[in-house]
């Protein structure tokens, strides 16, 4: 077994200091899901200080005792002497351990990180399973693809607001990339972007762990551009350090728009009215406020006629809750000396939900002032993330289920079985020994019967790696014919018990192909079991192999009692049978032979199709490509 090893981090000092082991015991005891322990090194040994459940029974080491763990690769005691001789921080590397119970190798990702308790320097080291990580990395990737295809520009900050990661549109933004701004301030890189007093409202959000908002003009491809920088800080859970999240949102259109109403008060109705979010316009009179114009879509949206508001006073006609919520925003307006606010409305007699934007103008003719409040209706977009939400956390819940499932399913099950084959072997050789030839048929039967559950429990665990995207494959040259020629041997014993004929004819050049010999077998073998299960007494198998174009091709006709076409479609999901004449359940497996045929043919990039009528037999056609163009 090969470790595959990480990049090394110099350490200049110990990142985390704890009072006592109590407090790091407080700090990391939870999520107590991946095995972790707490290393002291003494007199050249390493001993375990503390170890969470997990770890305990993944290797059966408890605390107190001798840090070593056998039947693993690499060695980490060696690694931890390494570390410590050479005053590393960290490291990270794949560790690979035979576990004895499960009688498999369990890959993980280990991180080892130093700490001091006690002015004492302690090694943590935690093991996560290589799969959740590689499953989180696909999620990350994701997300960076949905941020980059969307184009929309964020940046994330560390606790210190200093910049981890940036999308390119950001990026150009800046007019820089992320090897220029990583981990530089936010304020600094912001540069001339913003104003002094902006950058100390930017530093103070961070401090005071506080949202920020504001919007800022910037000449961007040569245009006079308006951004809204939002900043918040972020909580991944109780325990997690805190990070920010900045987008930058343009608003420019915005902008313009509400400059074309307050320098053209005569073509305000005309504008407004184009508009297809809600909006009114509120006039400040002597510190009255009075209605004084909306656009059509607000009269249809709330059922008001323009004769019930404009020219009223605004408290006359409002009620209380949204009364008192413009007022708040009006004096947040004024304390801080900006011209913008956003917040939340709830419309009691329908319980719509709205994100109000309230902007103010000073008008120059008059000197009173203008408030504009545009209402964007966001019942549907709350409703779709308690649903996105509820379903998210329902495939976290089916997914801890298939892993447990399969998890439980391969250890429980196949131990057991693989005891009872082996008791069978004795027995049998036993009964041999007695001259007990009836005695031996029964433990022939039974071996049988042990072998038929694990090829089930194989199957099951096949399909569910399939899907997952987590099974492998080794792809090389291989014989084709020579493949075919083993599998008809291992089968020719079922064949001639169930007075069936296979019958071969192969192409005469030996062809080969680029696949994975292993799983084409899988494949040959569920495929031509399957025709022998299926056929009628007496009948016959024909398997022929042949080249078409650049691609080369192998049926399989049976003549057996076929499938319905309507049922051609259903026989590929798993544990589905045909459930008419001959394929009622009076055939023993579980309906997984074709399913897992058809998912692994196609992920050897190859086509499974099935040609078949009751009681006219069933054909089935594999064509694969002599060359893989990607090989995994």
């Amino acid at each position: 077994m090969n470790a595959k090893y990480s990049t090394l981090k110099k350490m200049k000092n110990i990142a985390q200091e704890y009072s006592s082991i109590s407090e790091f015991r407080e700090m990391n005891f939870f999520p107590e899901t991946n095995p972790l322990i707490l290393i002291l090194e003494k007199n050249g040994e390493f001993l375990i200080e503390y170890a969470n459940k997990p770890f305990i029974e993944a290797f059966s080491l408890i605390e107190k005792q001798k840090f070593e763990i056998p039947n693993s690769d690499p060695n980490l005691n060696d690694i931890l002497t390494n570390l410590i001789n050479k005053k590393y921080a960290s490291f990270h590397l794949d560790f690979y351990f035979f576990n004895q119970k499960q009688n498999m190798v369990i890959p993980y990702f280990v991180e080892i990180n130093r700490i001091l308790i006690q002015n004492n320097e302690f090694s943590v080291i935690t093991f996560s399973s290589l799969a959740e990580r590689k499953q989180i990395e696909k999620r990350i990737n994701n997300l960076h693809n949905a941020l980059e295809f969307g184009k929309i520009p964020v940046i994330t900050l560390d606790i210190e607001g200093r910049i981890t990661y940036s999308t390119s549109s950001f990026e150009q933004i800046l007019g820089k990339d992320i090897s220029q701004i990583y981990k530089q301030s936010l304020v600094d890189i912001l540069g001339n972007i913003c104003s002094e007093e902006n950058k100390k409202l930017i530093v103070n959000a961070i401090n005071y762990q506080e949202e920020f908002r504001e919007i800022i003009e910037i000449t961007f491809e040569n245009k006079k551009t308006f951004l809204e920088l939002f900043l918040r800080p972020l909580y991944q859970s109780e325990k997690a350090e805190l990070s920010f999240v900045v987008t930058a949102t343009n608003v420019t259109a915005l902008i313009e728009r509400e400059a074309v109403i307050n320098q053209s008060n005569k073509r305000k109705e005309e504008i407004i009215n184009n508009i297809f979010e809600p909006i009114i316009i509120l006039k400040e009179e002597n510190g009255t406020l009075f209605y004084d114009g909306a656009n059509e879509n607000f009269y249809k949206e709330f059922l008001v006629s323009p004769e019930e508001i404009i020219g009223k006073h605004f408290d006359e006609v409002t009620n209380d809750h949204f009364w008192d919520t413009v007022l708040t925003s009006l004096d947040f307006i004024k304390s801080e000396k900006t011209n913008k606010f956003k917040f939340r409305y709830t419309h009691q007699p329908t319980l719509k939900e709205y994100l109000c934007k309230l902007s103010v103008f000073e008008n120059e003719f008059d000197h009173t002032t203008i408030m504009i409040i545009s209402f964007f209706d966001i019942t549907q977009q709350i409703e779709n993330e308690r649903k996105l939400h509820e379903a998210y956390e329902k495939e976290k819940r089916l997914n801890k289920m298939k892993s447990s499932f399969l998890a439980n399913m391969s250890h429980e099950i196949r131990t057991p079985l693989n005891a009872i084959v082996g008791y069978s072997d004795l027995l049998e050789d036993e009964i041999k020994n007695l001259s007990k030839p009836e005695m031996s048929e029964f433990v022939s039967y039974l071996k049988e019967g042990v072998e038929r559950l694990l090829r089930l429990v194989d199957n099951i665990v096949d399909v569910s790696q399939i899907d997952s995207g987590e099974m492998q494959t080794e792809i090389h040259l291989y014989n084709v014919n020579k493949i075919l020629e083993y599998v008809v041997d291992e089968l020719k014993q079922t064949a001639e018990q169930n007075s069936i004929r296979i019958d071969l004819h192969l192409d005469e050049e030996n062809k080969f192909i680029e696949t994975d010999e292993i799983h084409l077998k899988k494949i040959l073998f569920a495929l031509i079991e399957n025709a022998i299960k299926y056929n009628i007494e007496k009948g016959k198998v024909v398997i022929k192999t042949y080249p078409v174009n650049k691609d080369f091709r192998i049926e399989i006709i049976d003549t057996g009692v076929g499938i319905s076409p309507e049922m051609l479609e259903e026989v590929l999901r798993p544990f589905s049978q045909q459930e008419i004449d001959g394929y009622r359940r009076r055939h023993e497996g579980a309906g997984l032979g074709l399913t897992l045929a058809s998912k692994l043919t196609k992920m050897l990039g190859g086509e499974l199709e099935i040609h078949s009528k009751i009681q006219n037999g069933t054909t089935i056609v594999l064509t694969f490509p002599e060359k893989q163009s990607n090989k995994n």
